[in-house]
């Protein structure tokens, strides 16, 4: 035998060791990459959604409402504050009143019963303003309706949110116009 043979033969034991265990370990990290990469997606993904409509849209001019109109907004703005603490997006989960995570079906009741009270204030008050507001409490109202479809449907909190993602978009979008033409005649805006 050559005097290298050895230590070649050695040597390629060292770089297939060495390549095994770096394809293993390859192997090993990548789904831990790939679920990071993910997170890191999903995290910048709701970073840039927009959930405050209020803050980030054209705003409209108030026009004049009857002073005889205000409970009503007092009503449908409390309508829509206990709406929002009923469905909170879907990275935050229905809680109790001590913060603990709520059963879906206590959840979908809660939520359903937030929806049918928050339409009712719509209904009791649309008739009180002008009729672009109405216009745009409609369309809160056909929002809340096709909502309270996909909440029969839902197998839980996120599936829902997913279902209605759109629908919750366009309602807090109108209730927001709604809210501007409004202003702050009564004391407190429409919107929450």
């Amino acid at each position: 035998m050559p005097d290298g043979a050895p230590s070649s033969v050695g040597s390629r034991r060292r770089r297939t060791a060495t390549t095994i265990l770096v394809l293993a370990g390859f192997c090993v990290l990548l789904p831990v990459i790939l679920v990071a990469a993910a997170l890191v997606a999903l995290s910048a993904a709701f970073a840039n959604l927009n959930f405050d409509f209020s803050t980030h849209r054209a705003h409209l001019k108030p026009i004049p409402i009857a002073a005889d109109a205000c409970p009503y907004v007092n009503a449908m703005h409390q309508a829509a504050h206990d709406y929002e603490v009923a469905f909170p997006f879907p990275v935050v989960p229905s809680t109790d009143a001590n913060g603990r995570p709520l059963p879906w079906p206590t959840a979908r009741a809660r939520i359903g019963n937030a929806a049918d009270v928050l339409e009712y204030s719509i209904i009791v008050s649309s008739s009180h303003f002008p009729a672009p507001v109405q216009r745009y409490l409609a369309t809160v109202r056909r929002d809340l309706d096709a909502g309270r479809e996909q909440l029969g449907l839902a197998r839980d909190g996120m599936d829902l949110s997913g279902r209605v993602l759109s629908l919750q978009s366009d309602g807090q979008q109108a209730f927001g116009y709604a809210s501007d033409l409004i202003g702050t005649q009564c004391g407190e805006p429409l919107g929450v």
